[in-house]
């Protein structure tokens, strides 16, 4: 909480305000990935026969490796808020407002939009030309184009906002 949020002053004297209201800003969920990863775990040696006429025996070390899964952070999800995070965080304000002599009267969702659209077009001619050019390209054959276009939207929760009461006030 900022001090403005915590103390008020009225006519020369600091008091709490009644109500204050706080916020828990939402980190989006992390993407992982598994791959595969090749790594040297030591090496070791061998015996190699050099030469074509005069052959002999050679010790030589040779590297030794492994392949195994390990799984990395990708990055964050576009739509997928981090539940656990965004719990721990609310809590924590809720115990810093008893703390701080408030009870809790409201836990409201802070949420925006997003969006996601495309279109396109392709011109087909009647004897089977595709492309995206115009169809005065094949002459009398003009064919027929086909135009689409998609799009859909969804809402995500960026966080919550808190308010709380001065405990005690009606």
């Amino acid at each position: 909480m900022t001090e403005a949020q915590t103390t008020a002053t009225l006519s020369g004297a600091t008091a709490r305000p009644a109500l204050v209201t706080v916020y828990a800003w939402a980190e989006m969920e992390p993407r992982h990935e598994t791959r595969k990863v090749t790594r040297q775990i030591g090496t070791e040696r061998v015996k190699k026969t050099k030469g074509v006429l005069f052959k002999s025996e050679v010790e030589v070390e040779k590297p030794v490796f492994e392949t195994v899964e390990e799984t990395i952070l990708a990055g964050r999800s576009e739509t997928r808020v981090d539940l656990d995070d965004l719990a721990k965080k609310t809590a924590a304000l809720c115990e810093q407002l008893a703390a701080d002599g408030y009870e809790v009267v409201s836990i409201v969702p802070i949420q925006s939009g997003r969006f996601k659209q495309d279109s396109g077009h392709k011109w087909v001619s009647r004897s089977g030309h595709q492309g995206k050019n115009a169809p005065e390209k094949w002459g009398s054959d003009p064919g027929y184009g086909a135009t689409w276009s998609w799009g859909y939207g969804y809402s995500v929760t960026d966080g919550v906002m808190v308010t709380g009461r001065t405990r005690g006030v009606a």
